[in-house]
Parts: structure tokens; sequence; C-alpha cells
């Protein structure tokens, strides 16, 4: 992850490279733990959550690992989880990476629907 992090503006709700993190407002980012596989899985059974990648369909809960985008079960490094600062409640998870082609750093982000 601290690869991918690097040359990135630093800003609040971001998750160190020392894996600690920084709290913003409402959302705080940490790397994800096999602890959030659960909160994982349910995002990608969800159709509104995934109806933009693969018209709404849930996603195994072995993920995808051959698929067209990321299905995290939480021991990936470039993974960050969040969490409402306030509550801790899981809202969703972002991941930075470098997928070697020429645009460099790259995302992408699940993100509960349910704004409770």
């Amino acid at each position: 992850m601290a690869a991918a992090l690097q040359g990135l503006p630093h800003a609040q709700g971001c998750s160190h490279h020392d894996g600690t993190s920084e709290p913003a407002a409402r959302l705080t980012l940490r790397p994800v733990t096999p602890a959030d596989r659960a909160d994982l899985v349910a995002l990608e059974s969800d159709a509104q959550v995934m109806r933009y990648l693969n018209g709404g369909r849930p996603v195994p809960e072995a993920g995808l690992p051959d698929g067209d985008f990321l299905t995290p079960r939480g021991t990936e490094a470039e993974v960050l989880a969040a969490q409402e600062t306030a509550t801790g409640r899981f809202i969703g998870w972002f991941a930075f990476f470098d997928d070697g082609l020429k645009d460099g750093t790259h995302r992408q982000d699940r993100l509960s629907p349910d704004p409770r």
C-alpha cells in the first residue's frame, strides 16, 4: 500500500504508512483486516452497490480472483476500510493501486447505500 499511496496528497482520514490511521470529521480510513470480511462480503451482496459493476448481481463469498474488479476479503494491503468516526460503523472501502498502466495510481471503492 505504501508504494501506491506515495505521491498522493496526505489529507485527514488517510492511513499512514505505519498502519495507523488519522480520523477526519466523519470518516476514519484504516487498513482492512480479516475481521472486516463479513462487511466486505455484505457490500458485494447488495444490488445497489454492485449495479454499475456487474448489473447488481451478488458476488460469491469467495470473491472473484479473476474478475474485472477488486473483491477484497480483508487481507489486501492496498485496501482501506472506511468507518464512521463517531460510531465505528463500517461504511465501505477504498483501494489505491498502480495497475502498471501509463495512467499511474487508480482508485476502486464500495460504499454502503444505507446512510443511517
